[in-house]
């Protein structure tokens, strides 16, 4: 039996295919979600995107990459265009619009998908990208602990070393229980702690079979 999750936060599909293909028995839901987990809390991003259904996530990489050029075609935003938008809009109003959307284009370019995948900061990149290695620089870029700490390393802090952060996990994910439904559906729940207190509730996982 093959395990496929949903997240219903985060939107997107694991599956168990890989790895029960060299189990010698199929993984209960729950350790599904266990072995996915513990592969992203050792950033092990190669292991834990064999758990990926790769079909649902190259389509969402090609709706990324559709989306992008679709963006990259659109002209850049001017006054009369966002007047235009909104006929009852003050020219002054549109100006502050205008240099707001310009600033924050500034702070973050537009060929620059690393939130997203990392690493990856041009569209021709993006396009490049297989499923198997866009899955890897996804979960490394949506994983919290990676995040937070680059987002530390940017302060540039002498105190906190990149190896010193590498080993310094804030955020743990932790699998609560499993209810298998039927032969096809199981929900797991999960928990995000921070320094070991429950942090925003419990995130309720569907996994299905296929």
């Amino acid at each position: 039996m093959k395990w496929t999750w949903l997240a219903l936060v985060i939107f997107t599909a694991v599956s168990t295919a890989a790895v029960q293909a060299h189990a010698q028995t199929p993984l209960a839901p729950k350790a599904a979600a266990d072995s996915f987990y513990a592969a992203n809390r050792t950033e092990r991003w190669a292991s834990a995107a064999a758990y990926l259904d790769m079909d649902a996530f190259a389509r969402l990489l090609r709706e990324r990459v559709d989306v992008a050029r679709m963006n990259r075609a659109q002209l850049p935003m001017s006054v009369e265009t966002r007047m235009a938008q909104d006929s009852t809009m003050p020219c002054a109003v549109a100006e502050w619009q205008v240099e707001r959307m310009r600033r924050y284009g500034a702070t973050r370019p537009f060929d620059d998908f690393s939130q997203d995948f990392i690493g990856i900061t041009s569209l021709r990149a993006l396009e490049a990208l297989t499923p198997a290695e866009g899955a890897v620089r996804w979960l490394e870029a949506q994983d919290p602990n990676a995040t937070w700490r680059r987002a530390v390393a940017k302060l540039k802090c002498a105190q906190a070393s990149a190896d010193s952060l590498r080993t310094f996990s804030l955020f743990t994910r932790s699998v609560l229980a499993a209810v298998e439904v039927n032969d096809s559906t199981a929900y797991v729940l999960t928990t995000i702690d921070v320094f070991g207190m429950p942090w925003a509730g419990t995130t309720p996982l569907r996994l299905t079979w296929c």
